[in-house]
């Protein structure tokens, strides 16, 4: 396998279906480089032989299944991003595999769900390049949340007429609880996961009776630890993310944009320091070292970041969202907060919501508005609206 395609293989215990998945990929063989499995076990036995980038396997074959198969190579090859094949859509069978797969897919798969599918970790594999780093953002099954939302969560579950707009208001407040919660929503059981732009429609759907079961799962929902969460200040995280959110939904609702967009601005804004909180988690020296660095060396935060851990907070936030299936719009305001001008989605979207409100939120302690980009677009006669919008009180 040639190192600058994409690596996969695609397992499967039935012939015609390996023999679909071959003819639906054909078109991207150029970017691609395939290999075939009709078992675990000759799966495994090509992992072996050499570096994989993505698995994708069916859940149901005889001898080893799925489940098997991916926790195997979770624990053989931690850096492979790991997609489910299943027309298997109970709710038991997808929370059975929750913290080991990243990404449900549908049996029998679209072509062009597929293509997409592939062509977006194509995409986001070039973002990290330090393979201890992927192999830790591959592992993670969860962020933690807010130890205190963790708990009100955990104390609003407990209640047995929890109500879903309640449910939905407190997961739509944490980081760490709004990334899991679109994760599973995005799922096969649940539908396309472009439908959910925002935690509360996402717990609409899912229900009290599922946020329950993924609550109890192991991994699924756990809160940070309070002393460092303490130690590392992160409550100044969750404060400026929700304040991101709430003025990004305001500056895409003055734009009359619908209220998609204003759902992609306000999970954009609530996760676009998700790379941070996943610093903060896995490595939280060199996190606490990032922003000291920038200061003593006169760089930027973006710079000390790589310079320390080997990618920024945007790239390292959007990979793992993108693995996880997150809807691009949030996905591209992740990682395009700082330089809307390499989205692909402009206008007054999610990217371009985001990034004017974080810079106005931090008022130049890290890179300001992109002015040229604004004036493309003919918005920047707007700033003193938007500015005028941060005397308003975030929502509760």
């Amino acid at each position: 396998m040639r190192n600058d395609k994409l690596r996969v293989l695609l397992v499967d215990d039935e012939p015609n279906v390996l023999n679909g998945l071959r003819r639906s990929l054909r078109p991207m063989r150029d970017t691609l480089d395939m290999a075939f499995a009709p078992s675990a076990r000759q799966a495994l036995c090509i992992m072996a032989g050499g570096p994989l980038d993505l698995i994708i396997s069916d859940m149901r074959m005889p001898g080893t299944d799925g489940i098997q198969l991916l926790r195997e190579v979770r624990e053989r090859f931690p850096g492979v991003v790991r997609f489910a094949l299943s027309g298997d859509v109970s709710r038991e069978a997808l929370l059975a595999s929750a913290g080991l797969v990243h990404r449900y897919l549908a049996k029998p798969c679209d072509p062009n769900d597929l293509r997409a599918a592939l062509s977006r970790v194509c995409e986001l594999s070039f973002l990290i390049t330090n393979d201890e780093l992927k192999s830790t953002l591959s592992q993670l099954e969860s962020l933690p949340a807010r130890p205190s939302l963790h708990g009100t969560l955990a104390e609003a579950l407990d209640v047995p007429s929890a109500a879903r707009e309640d449910i939905g208001g407190i997961i739509a407040a944490d980081i760490a609880m709004t990334a899991k919660v679109l994760q599973v929503a995005g799922w096969a059981l649940f539908g396309d996961n472009q439908l959910f732009f925002s935690a509360a429609r996402a717990v609409n759907s899912l229900g009290v009776d599922t946020l329950r079961a993924i609550a109890s799962s192991q991994g699924a929902f756990t809160p940070f630890e309070h002393e460092t969460f303490e130690r590392l200040a992160l409550g100044a995280l969750w404060d400026h993310s929700r304040a991101v959110a709430h003025l990004a939904r305001q500056i895409a609702q003055s734009s009359d944009a619908g209220d998609d967009a204003a759902e992609q601005a306000y999970a954009g804004g609530m996760l676009h320091d998700a790379g941070k909180l996943i610093f903060a988690a896995t490595t939280p020296v060199a996190y606490a070292a990032a922003p000291l660095r920038a200061a003593a060396g006169n760089i930027s935060l973006l710079q000390a970041e790589r310079n320390i851990i080997g990618a920024t907070h945007p790239e390292a936030g959007a990979y793992l969202l993108g693995i996880w299936g997150l809807a691009d719009p949030i996905v591209q305001a992740v990682r395009f907060h700082h330089n809307p001008a390499g989205a692909t989605h402009h206008g007054l979207c999610a990217v371009t919501a985001v990034h004017i409100a974080n810079a106005l939120i931090h008022n130049c302690s890290e890179p300001g508005l992109d002015l040229p980009y604004l004036e493309q677009l003919g918005i920047s006669d707007q700033i003193e609206t938007w500015q005028a919008l941060l005397s308003e009180p975030v929502a509760t």
